[in-house]
């Protein structure tokens, strides 16, 4: 069963003769050993090495990965070989991956990007520098769909947004299924003198939860942490070629609001400077291609958080990523605040960025150049970053940013510091981080602390988790091109975690018991508290077959020190609060062709009461070609200031003909603007970095900061075809 083998992998022998034949004209170099144990031979069912020939009879190989979860370090029948080589211009990887059992592998999604960890896939880190800051990560599933992001010093989970230019193609076999990957070195960014690099390759098996990795074989460790990598040797002889690429793209709209018909055309053109740092200059930019959020319901006074997923701003993303923990509560430079005014779109004349490492310094620069709209002059914004690695895990970085996208002032600046250390060693083999940062904020008329700073100190490991944090936000620190939901607090967490793993006996039925306490406890710049919560989880586990179940008791307080408008005519009054949360969750394995689960929460609400009911089926035809989701979501708030139903649906259906042919579909309703919102987007890759969208909106509504929903505005129907080239002189 061939899936979509492509020219440069197709045989009638599993599909690498041509593919070959196109290496062997090729200058080719071998990859050295790696210097790590693991690259030690041992028994192994191996794929036929007969096919390959020429240059693949001498590539390096990696006979075994070893269990990493759940048991680490036993033998299991999923057998993988892998056999890796590279010309100067490309990196190939060849995967034979053994199953006993081939009919039971997972696929549930075949488009690009698509999330895989239901899937039976492959991970690939890697690290070209070997300095355990930033590092590249490649995903393939069975069925040969793709996704990739990147890894950075300050995050330990990798920012999937980021698009490379790589291929990948899949096949399946009588003992299991195979991949051939190519990554061309002008996606990366590398020292062309340093002929070591950081790498590591897991293979995950959904239907057993079991995780095979190269390097790192103990239940702390994870395939992303950079500190547990291995290393590639002899990665030298390798070249950019002229590292220029020019992408440029051309659309023609059709509305029913506005102008009827319209097109467009810009440019992308990226140029790789040195190995270590890129070019990236941008004219007349579009994203009609940009998938639509999933809409939220937002019963909180505080605004909501959106990701990006604009591909400029998402090259060298990771390089911009700031102190450690902070998550979604203090971002200094948050790039969706560029190109959107109150959740109108602000066209982009031009754009510019310089992102690279080079030695122990890891470089960031952007500067964007937004067009004069109705009621707001043209902008001109930037954001700088600069990380330096010291020796054993010390990251120290600086951040600024200038400039204000609403227009309401002119001299807005933000200067930042951080330092981030992490270890893999602590006490012999324990993960140990550590987190500082300080920020202040200059030519904005707020009034109060322009400045911010926190620290945190967190001990993440598999049986034990437990941490501890604390930040404080001046009341006028005013991140313009950033996100600060929350100014003028000072924000304590502290938590545990205890995760234990039954060895059977009588439970034996249980994969892993997740026994948590979190407690956060914020307050205003004047120490009066804000809010508090207490998170409790007395039981929470997942079992063997993958299955969820958790209950939890989250009492809560919160001071609105402002009216707040929780629903469109139901206005809290200012005061205190304190109600009580019980949450029940339950999901069925997700392994598996149909995946059903809901959420139950019941309890006091502010000074009333609130029932919410949230529901997900999800359901996909064997081999990924189809997939569907529906969610529902409804909120029964009964309050003295009056009553609120909030209802919100989901329907979104995925079709792909193949890893680079696919329609995805996404209808959401809600009660709030009783209008049902469509996006429908036809991607097809014509090869790497070469795209044909066919996008249909009708009704997409935009975000704005704060609301039950979002606040939304509604855009009409808009028909949009764009057409996107890649060329590598």
């Amino acid at each position: 069963m061939s899936p979509c083998n492509p020219a440069w992998a197709r045989s009638a022998h599993g599909g690498l003769n041509v593919f070959v034949g196109f290496l062997v004209l090729l200058p080719w170099r071998v990859l050295g050993a790696p210097t790590v144990t693991m690259q030690q031979a041992v028994p192994v069912v191996p794929f036929d090495t007969r096919p390959l020939g020429g240059p693949w009879r001498h590539a390096t190989v990696i006979s075994k990965l070893i269990q990493q979860q759940p048991s680490p370090g036993v033998a299991t029948p999923f057998k993988t070989h892998i056999k890796l080589l590279h010309t100067s211009k490309a990196l190939y990887i060849a995967v034979a991956a053994t199953d006993p059992h081939p009919a039971a592998l997972a696929i549930h999604r075949l488009a690009r990007d698509a999330y895989q960890g239901d899937d039976d896939h492959l991970t690939i880190v890697i690290d070209p520098l070997h300095g355990a800051r930033n590092a590249y990560v490649f995903q393939v599933n069975a069925g040969g769909a793709r996704r990739d992001g990147l890894i950075s010093s300050a995050h330990h989970w990798p920012n999937w947004d980021w698009n490379g230019l790589w291929d990948a193609r899949t096949w399946r076999t009588a003992q299991g299924w195979a991949a051939l990957i190519k990554i061309p070195f002008a996606s990366l960014r590398f020292n062309p003198n340093h002929s070591h690099w950081g790498f590591n390759v897991s293979r995950y098996v959904p239907r057993d939860q079991l995780t095979l990795t190269w390097a790192g074989h103990t239940l702390d460790s994870s395939v992303f942490d950079l500190h547990r990598e291995g290393t590639l040797a002899g990665m030298d002889g390798l070249t950019t070629g002229l590292g220029l690429r020019i992408m440029p793209y051309g659309l023609i709209a059709a509305s029913d609001r506005g102008a009827r018909f319209s097109h467009k055309a810009g440019i992308t053109v990226s140029d790789t400077l040195t190995p270590l740092l890129t070019g990236v200059l941008t004219i007349r930019p579009d994203f009609a291609e940009s998938e639509a959020q999933n809409e939220q319901i937002n019963l909180t006074p505080y605004p909501l958080f959106l990701p990006e997923n604009r591909r400029f701003f998402l090259e060298g993303s990771n390089l911009f990523a700031f102190a450690s923990g902070l998550g979604r509560n203090f971002i200094p430079f948050y790039s969706r605040q560029i190109g959107l005014n109150h959740g109108q779109a602000v066209p982009i004349d031009a754009g510019v960025k310089l992102v690279g490492e080079a030695g122990p310094v890891a470089l960031g620069l952007l500067g964007v150049k937004t067009a004069a709209t109705t009621g707001l002059k043209s902008q001109n914004l930037f954001a700088g970053r600069m990380v330096y690695g010291l020796a054993d895990g010390l990251n120290l970085g600086v951040i600024m940013t200038h400039g204000d996208p609403s227009g309401a002032t002119t001299h807005a600046t933000l200067y930042g510091a951080d330092a981030v250390w992490r270890t893999a060693s602590f006490r012999g083999d324990k993960n140990l981080q550590a987190s500082a940062w300080g920020a202040r904020s200059t030519g904005t008329p707020l009034t109060g602390s322009a400045s911010g700073g926190g620290w945190r100190l967190a001990y993440p490991n598999d049986l034990w988790n437990a941490g501890i944090q604390y930040d404080v936000y001046g009341a006028a620190l005013d991140p313009t091109l950033g996100f600060l939901p929350r100014p003028g607090t000072r924000q304590n967490k502290l938590w545990v975690g205890f995760n234990p793993r039954p060895q059977g006996g009588l439970l034996g039925w249980a994969r892993q018991f997740f026994f948590q306490l979190h407690l956060l406890y914020n307050t205003d710049s004047n120490s009066r508290v804000e809010n508090w919560q207490v998170f409790a989880a007395p039981f929470n586990v997942r079992m063997n077959s993958g299955a969820h179940y958790e209950f939890d008791y989250i009492p809560s307080f919160q001071r609105l020190q402002t009216p707040f408008e929780i629903s469109p005519g139901v206005s809290l009054p200012a005061g205190n609060y304190q109600y009580n949360t019980y949450h029940f969750e339950a999901q069925s394995p997700p392994s598996r062709l149909w995946q059903i689960g809901g959420v139950v929460e019941i309890g006091s609400f502010y000074d009333g009461r609130l029932t919410r009911l949230s529901n997900f089926v999800r359901f996909s035809i064997p081999g990924g070609h189809w997939s569907f989701m529906l969610h529902s979501e409804q909120d029964f708030g009964y309050l003295p200031v009056g009553n609120f139903i909030t209802r919100l649906y989901a329907l979104g259906t995925t079709w792909s003909a193949n890893p680079d042919l696919s329609l995805t579909s996404l209808w959401q309703y809600n009660t709030v603007s009783h209008r049902v919102a469509l996006s429908n987007v036809l991607r097809w890759i014509i090869q790497p970095g070469s795209d044909l969208y066919v996008v249909f909106d009708h009704d997409l509504p935009t975000l704005t900061p704060n609301s039950p929903t979002g606040g939304r505005t509604f855009a009409g129907n808009v028909l949009t075809v764009k057409l996107a080239w890649t060329f590598e002189p």
